[in-house]
């Protein structure tokens, strides 16, 4: 982490209610730093479930948020994630014989 910026961000209260608010948000030298920071947050414990236990990206999405990833509600973090999702499915079949 370099540094900070503050960013206007949309968050959720416990139940379920959006509310605006700025946050300080971390800011990376680069494109790789942001990736590997990210990746040892999602190495941290209170993920490993999601890691493990998951059937399948869907469920490892729900699991990470229900984890205390994002405040966005699970579903909504889901559908948020779906294009990623499905992008990163059909990278991973190519070279595939299917």
């Amino acid at each position: 982490v370099i540094g900070y910026v503050w960013g206007d961000t949309t968050e959720y209260t416990p139940a379920g209610k959006p509310y605006k608010t700025r946050q300080q948000f971390a800011k990376f030298a680069d494109v790789e730093a942001g990736f590997k920071a990210h990746i040892k947050v999602l190495l941290l414990d209170r993920y490993a479930n999601a890691r493990n236990l998951a059937k399948n990206p869907d469920e490892q999405i729900l699991m990470i948020v229900k984890a205390g990833y994002s405040t966005t509600p699970p579903a909504t973090y889901l559908k948020n994630m779906k294009g990623i999702i499905d992008a990163t499915t059909d990278f991973a079949k190519i070279g595939r014989v299917i």
